[in-house]
């Protein structure tokens, strides 16, 4: 240990434990207690490892637009959704409600050029926002998704941050999306119907 007074007065890993929570601390303070972990952890990686540039996939909970701009003055590529709350409010993009009226094969993107993340609303069974350091807006990937209109299943276009964020989903994620995409709908007023319902599609 460096410091000849914090060496005389406590054992190193006692040190550490207080250098560790205060570094989580600060994050803690700029980004929020959800994050604030996961930024720890990265500055605790051994050099090996952070030279190695990951990209990272953060669900809404996590993502912001200050998050992504510090990732990537790191080195680090991000691709996530983003909530609606935490897109600024001179942000080009249509609201959700706008997007709602357009047809399943649109979507809009801006990119801020300045931070160089692309921000992108697509219009899927839901309306889908998303940010990304990594990926652009092309080339275009082509899905099959089930049109009411024709009774067929079609073909649209997806931007490449969607699929990507897609395939790194992991099992929770994952289960969620299902859930939300296939959630079984029963009109009751009963407390338990919900709860009841929501372990049907859980286990399927």
């Amino acid at each position: 240990m460096g410091n000849e007074l914090v060496a005389n007065a406590m054992r190193r890993d006692r040190f550490n434990s207080i250098l560790h929570h205060r570094v989580s601390g600060d994050y803690q303070n700029v980004f929020g207690k959800a994050v604030a972990p996961f930024l720890t952890m990265l500055t605790e990686l051994p050099d090996t490892k952070k030279s190695l540039r990951y990209s990272l996939y953060f669900d809404n909970h996590f993502t912001s637009l200050y998050l992504l701009s510090n990732l990537k003055a790191l080195g680090y590529g991000v691709t996530g959704t983003i909530r609606d709350n935490r897109v600024p409010k001179n942000c080009p993009l249509p609201s959700k409600v706008i997007m709602k009226k357009k047809t399943r094969v649109e979507y809009v993107h801006t990119l801020d050029k300045r931070n160089g993340i692309l921000l992108v609303r697509w219009v899927d069974n839901n309306i889908v926002s998303m940010v990304s350091t990594t990926y652009g807006i092309s080339p275009l990937e082509e899905v099959k998704r089930y049109s009411q209109a024709q009774k067929k299943n079609i073909q649209i276009p997806r931007p490449p941050a969607t699929g990507k964020y897609n395939s790194s989903l992991g099992g929770t994620e994952l289960m969620d999306k299902n859930i939300s995409r296939y959630r079984i709908v029963i009109g009751c007023k009963k407390w338990w119907r919900n709860l009841f319902t929501w372990l049907v599609d859980a286990a399927i």
